[in-house]
């Protein structure tokens, strides 16, 4: 296994060390990766049912819609994430006309899209704007029919704070209700009387209209009790006339009558059959109530009493898998948290990249607990607490996942809005970029310190700042993303320097979002849309890059957040589109010496086994050789030659270790004392070594 090659190695330390740090240039090795792309079965947002009993469900997270039957046999399924003709971004209202078209709405393309009953698409309508057919945000729709018998769409066009009408060939038609009576409109149903109802979760509150626009009734109010929302949501008229509103916070399904008069509910917060944690509500033309149960990945079906008929359940993402990665830290155990926005947890796995456990569920930002709404960016403090930015506040849990405390701006007053990046410094200060285009500070126990920055492009400025870090000495470093570009603060936010232009070449940027800090303070910057990572010193000097797109070892397609372990060694990345964290290396190969002795006589035999381990993917043929310090701190041979070999080794690429045992007979003229063994293993010794150890033998 083992053949002698000539290896000339150094003999002065200094050279040696200078060769190491020669190494630590080039990128860093990859050694694995964990996770997979692999998100529930269905997201259900909307839903609709046809007479003959089918069910068109709007699958939000997975840009789809299915068609399924009462058994839940799959008929149809049409839609991908996208930006073409019958592609969605995050599809969030769902109608059917008479006639079977499907009509959907996309609250971030700001479109409706109509659909034949095979799936295939007829039109879209819409834009981003506020004139006449204009849309901002476009939630819930309903089909309606005017005086003349023709069919009408009706979209809660939410942020323009209006419902408008289309015909069914997407025309504009007029506006029905606007601001001055609707906040934020969410969903809409159309009884047989060509009442419009609405539920509007800016007001917390349904409101009833007649045809032409005229409010006839609202009632509603935050609360627990009956009659009461905790966010209005979901809303659906029977064959009867009975209305059925989702009232999410409180996971409940509340039954009123045309006037509002509450009649019954059911439902509470959970995953067992019966309870709720969902949006949309549909009717059958039996009156049975059907409920797109979104955090339950599943639909559920009641009578119009509440009592539990069916459900249609699709298959969830496994544990150690992703439906969409985002950040990840590495605590001082070495322990791996990453956050999966789409399914609202936490997952932790061991250095090993081994599962560990998960926490996490979608909820309200008022409840204490392990509820997120689209978990961010992730954080730690020196006792290894975790810290979760939440959309408008920070959830803060123990290590195993208990939940601690949270800071909000409802409760607390804390002045911040959508924490993107976080991170700690060495005094257990709490630096966080937000939506406002600023950098605030806080203490351990949520007291803001400091806050810097405003919209633009000056030093100090910012235009959608993302990753952030902190260096050894408590200098703050930004990813000013939209000004492609790095920021350098002081840790009170002085301005130091910057570095970066927008471009393809070395210290240039298209999108720099994530960003970490080594124990050298090199700083890594992830760039999403060139796929790249990129090393710099503290100065802005540019080191190395590696990187490029696709789906293989080392390649990236959306690649998001960085961490590095408090070795310097072991770097994270969370590659969200691949679906997975792939983990790096400046440590490919480790190397343990054990001594059979480490006090021997003049002519005895000193033994030690050298064990070598591959944390790489790739097979390694590498060398071994030694030398010895003497006790007057020279190196033994002083002559360009090894102790002993080199030996040529090669390693499994599965992450096995190499062992051999290395012996040398004490020479009779030693002189008594305290010597070193060094041993050290490369590519190419001395100038790029991998691994070295050293252990201490006395001669008497």
């Amino acid at each position: 296994m083992m053949n002698k090659m000539k290896l000339i190695i150094s003999v002065l330390l200094s050279l040696l060390y200078v060769s190491n740090s020669c190494a630590a240039e080039n990128p860093p090795f990859f050694t694995g990766s964990f996770g997979a792309l692999n998100p529930a079965e269905m997201y259900p947002v909307d839903l609709a049912v046809d007479d003959g009993g089918n069910i068109y469900i709007l699958d939000e997270l997975n840009q789809r819609v299915h068609k399924k039957d009462q058994d839940n046999n799959l008929l149809l399924l049409f839609g991908s994430k996208g930006y073409e003709d019958g592609q969605f971004q995050l599809p969030r209202g769902l109608a059917l006309d008479s006639e079977g078209y499907i009509y959907v709405s996309d609250c971030i393309s700001n479109i409706i899209q109509k659909f034949d009953p095979s799936g295939s698409f007829v039109w879209k309508r819409g834009g981003t704007g506020i004139d006449n057919g204009q849309l901002r945000y476009p939630t819930g729709l309903a089909i309606g029919m005017s005086d003349q018998s023709i069919e009408l769409i009706y979209v809660a066009d939410r942020f323009n704070q209006r419902i408008q009408v289309f015909d069914k060939n997407g025309n504009f038609q007029f506006i029905f209700a606007d601001s001055s009576i609707l906040k934020a409109p969410e969903y809409i149903a159309i009884d047989s009387d060509k009442n419009l109802w609405v539920t509007d979760i800016g007001l917390n509150k349904v409101l009833k209209f007649d045809k032409n626009g005229n409010l006839l009734l609202g009632f509603g109010s935050w609360g627990t009790d009956p009659g009461q929302f905790m966010a209005t949501s979901g809303i659906t008229v029977d064959q009867e006339g009975f209305v059925y509103v989702f009232d999410r916070w409180n996971g409940r399904i509340q039954k009123f009558d045309q006037n509002g008069n509450f009649i019954l509910m059911w439902g509470e917060i959970g995953s067992d059959d019966g309870q709720l944690h969902g949006l949309g509500l549909a009717s059958d033309l039996d009156s049975n109530i059907y409920i797109a149960d979104y955090w339950n990945f599943r639909v559920q079906k009641f009578n119009n009493s509440g009592q539990f008929l069916n459900k249609w359940a699709g298959t969830v993402t496994p544990d150690g898998e992703f439906a969409l990665v985002h950040d990840v830290i590495v605590n001082h155990a070495g322990d791996i948290y990453v956050a999966d926005r789409h399914n609202q947890n936490i997952q932790v796995f061991d250095s090993a990249r081994n599962f560990l456990f998960k926490w996490g569920t979608r909820g309200e930002a008022a409840w204490e607990g392990p509820y997120f709404n689209f978990p961010r960016a992730l954080a730690v403090d020196s006792a290894d607490n975790i810290y979760i930015s939440n959309d408008n506040d920070i959830r803060i849990f123990h290590p195993d996942g208990t939940f601690m405390d949270y800071w909000s701006i409802k409760e607390e007053g804390v002045p911040f809005k959508g924490p993107l990046g976080m991170t700690f410094d060495d005094n257990d200060h709490l630096f966080f970029t937000t939506a406002d285009h600023q950098v605030e500070k806080m203490d351990i126990h949520g007291n803001l310190l400091a806050v810097w920055g405003a919209f633009g492009s000056d030093d100090g400025q910012f235009h959608s700042p993302s990753g952030i870090d902190a260096d050894s000495a408590g200098n703050i470093y930004v990813c000013d993303t939209k000004n492609y570009r790095i920021q350098k603060f002081t840790n009170n936010g002085d301005f130091i320097l910057s570095w970066g232009t927008y471009g393809y070449a070395n210290g240039q940027f298209i999108k720099p979002v994530g960003l970490a800090v080594d124990p050298q303070d090199n700083v890594y910057v992830i760039d999403e849309k060139k796929c790249k990572v990129q090393k710099f010193d503290s100065q802005g000097n540019f080191i190395c890059k590696w990187g490029e797109r696709g789906e293989g070892d080392g390649e990236f397609r959306g690649p998001l957040y960085i961490a590095i372990d408090d070795s310097g060694k072991n770097i994270y990345i969370t590659d969200s589109s691949n679906g997975r964290v792939q983990k790096f290396t400046y440590e490919p190969v480790s190397l343990e010496l054990f001594p059979q002795a480490t006090t021997v006589a003049q002519g005895d035999m000193l033994s030690f086994q050298a064990v070598l381990t591959n944390h790489t993917t790739e097979e390694q043929i590498l060398t071994i050789a030694t030398n010895v310090t003497l006790p007057n701190g020279t190196f033994y041979p002083q002559v360009p030659e090894s102790l002993y070999g080199p030996e040529v080794l090669t390693l499994p690429d599965d992450g096995t270790s190499c062992s051999l045992v290395i012996s040398h007979e004490i020479p009779g003229k030693a002189k008594p004392g305290t010597y070193t063994y060094h041993t050290y293993t490369g590519k190419n010794i001395p100038d790029d070594i991998w691994a070295e150890a050293q252990f201490e033998f006395t001669i008497f």
